[in-house]
């Protein structure tokens, strides 16, 4: 419906919705909710191509926040890290992080890796690309987050079309990483190591570790002299 009056009735809603969401969230959280709303309407008037772009670079944006928020907070060491030409500038190098340090499941992660093969089929075919394509639809079937049950149908009984699947599911992953962010606290440094002095290192060793075995003198002292 393209009634003025409706379409306007229809944005102050969905004005009032944000603000109700956002009401009471620190800035951080309302800055990251709102990309976030602003991720799931952009995803709504794109074509297929375009949805899997557009889902490919928030989520990876989002790991990107999510790694750099669980680390150490030293800005440029953590930017050099994370840029494209750092060890975890690619979305692959990005899922694999977050997922071996504990910050997603490995349902996200499953889902993170389907995006991923879904974004580089339709990057990878120069011919027209659409969610009807075979290997598209069985990366589909991978797709968890959308919370559809299964054998769930529209209301006129027809099938759910895979880019709304698509869309659901992307959301959904959104969502929970957006939640991992705001939950995420920097990693604390450990304080420097006091570096004793020459012999003392393996005697400090030798007490701490193997104090109980009577070959520690030896890490001590080589000769396998012991005094007293």
């Amino acid at each position: 419906m393209n009634d003025p009056d409706h379409i306007a009735a229809r944005d102050k809603s969905k004005g009032e919705l944000r603000a109700k969401i956002l009401a009471g969230l620190s800035e951080r959280e309302a800055a990251l909710t709102s990309e976030l709303l602003d991720f799931k309407e952009s995803l709504a008037g794109e074509s297929d191509r375009a949805a899997v772009v557009r889902a490919g670079q928030f989520l990876d944006d989002r790991l990107k926040l999510l790694i750099a928020a669980s680390m150490v907070d030293e800005k440029k060491p953590v930017n050099e890290f994370l840029e494209y030409k750092g060890p975890a500038g690619e979305f692959s190098a990005r899922i694999k992080l977050a997922y071996f340090f504990g910050l997603i499941p490995v349902n996200a992660r499953n889902e993170l890796r389907a995006l991923k093969e879904i974004r580089n089929r339709f990057a990878h075919t120069a011919s027209s690309m659409t969610f009807e394509d075979d290997k598209v639809k069985s990366f589909c079937g991978q797709l968890k987050f959308h919370g559809v049950p299964k054998g769930a149908t529209q209301l006129d009984g027809q099938e759910i079309p895979l880019i709304s699947i698509f869309r659901r599911s992307m959301f959904g992953l959104a969502v929970h990483i957006t939640r991992a962010i705001c939950k995420a606290t920097h990693a604390s440094s450990p304080t420097d190591y006091e570096i004793p002095n020459g012999k003392e290192v393996m005697s400090i060793y030798a007490r701490s570790l193997i104090s109980n075995s009577k070959y520690a003198h030896l890490l001590v002292d080589p000769t396998g002299s012991q005094e007293g």
